[in-house]
């Protein structure tokens, strides 16, 4: 059975957004789904045209507030932009590759409760700065870890060490899960990689490693005495069965549809991972309100989307009610349809390697 919210609030709310507030970046990270050489970075958005999305998203009920780039602490005003979500009353999440961070940027960051303070780390010292293309780049990400944990240690923030899963760093996940343990971070992040942007298939590991990988740091994890959680970013059909043994971080979820994506200039798609596709911006901030293109025929399409005819191997697994598919984004991007299944399951049913007690019977 599935709930439209329209029934229960009267409305279609925006439960949660993401707005880049730059493209802006100070790494060439080879994995990054963000690149887009095309892009136009004199285009970006003011202060106040941000403000004016925080204070739109507020008024169309949207809870949480997701703010990337780029590199977003290259906007000169990421801090003032933070204290008015915050006054708000807007849950705000940061992911950031830590390179700007430190003492009094977080000093401040703490007044404003956030609930995520995410750093990527992508290998150890000699790997991750060979994938963010700067030395040093490593040193920065645990330094702004290590400052995250002192300040936003008696708050409600948690901090989260990410890692995206590729080629480079498939030998490292249990050593880099380790040092997350050392760093005392609230939660690790295992990210399957997303191959788009900058990223491509080459970098990627093959479905056996990746399904191997992430069984094994399930098992690791499960076998540690620590505090700090793991979370496998993974649809629920593919979530080791291990970690039913053992408190589990917060895993795979997605607000899909009752999401939006806003990016550095304005456009809007019904994802952040849609705005590099031309056909699925269904407004600028400077041309149409919010609102107006919440409920624009793209959004209206989307959000009538049954997913009990999704195709592939959505269709056959028990997790459909409460997945939803998966990464709709990741379908769109790699078939050109929001009714294919999921990308990552789909790779993996098809090498013989989905879980059987993931399928119905």
């Amino acid at each position: 059975m599935f709930v439209n919210s329209e029934d229960i609030f009267s409305s279609i709310p925006i439960l949660s957004a993401s707005v880049k507030v730059t493209r802006k970046c100070n790494l060439a990270c080879k994995h990054c789904y963000v690149a887009n050489k095309n892009f136009d970075y004199q285009s970006e958005l003011s202060v106040n045209e941000i403000k004016l999305i925080i204070e739109q998203l507020y008024e169309a009920g949207c809870l949480d507030l997701y703010l990337n780039g780029g590199e977003p602490f290259l906007n000169e005003n990421i801090l003032e932009i933070c204290e008015f979500a915050h006054n708000k009353g807007l849950r705000i999440s940061v992911s950031t590759n830590g390179i700007t961070i430190d003492e009094e940027i977080i000093k401040i960051l703490s007044k404003f409760n956030l609930k995520i303070f995410q750093v990527s780390i992508d290998g150890l010292e000699e790997t991750h700065d060979k994938i963010r293309n700067k030395i040093g780049a490593f040193r920065e990400g645990i330094k702004a870890l290590n400052l995250a944990k002192r300040y936003f240690k008696n708050s409600d923030t948690t901090v989260i060490m990410a890692t995206t899963l590729m080629e480079d760093n498939k030998n490292q996940i249990f050593k880099l899960y380790d040092l997350a343990c050392e760093l005392n971070v609230d939660t690790y992040a295992l990210i399957p990689l997303l191959p788009t942007g900058r990223a491509c298939s080459a970098i990627d590991v093959s479905v056996k490693e990746k399904m191997d990988i992430f069984s094994n740091i399930a098992e690791y994890f499960v076998s540690k005495n620590t505090s700090t959680e793991l979370s496998l970013i993974l649809p629920p059909g593919l979530i080791p069965k291990v970690l039913s043994t053992r408190k589990y971080g917060k895993g795979y979820y997605c607000t899909f549809p009752n999401i939006i994506g806003i990016d550095s200039n304005g456009n809007i798609a019904p994802c952040d991972g849609l705005l590099n596709i031309n056909e699925l911006i269904i407004g600028n901030i400077r041309k149409k309100t919010i609102e107006e293109c919440w409920y624009s025929f793209v959004m209206e399409e989307i959000r009538n989307i049954n997913v009990n005819q999704l195709k592939g191997v959505c269709s056959m697994c028990k997790f459909l009610s409460t997945c939803r598919g998966g990464c709709r984004a990741y379908a769109y991007i790699k078939t050109g349809s929001f009714y294919a299944s999921d990308p990552l399951c789909q790779e993996i049913y098809e090498a013989g390697l989905f879980p059987k007690e993931s399928l119905k019977t």
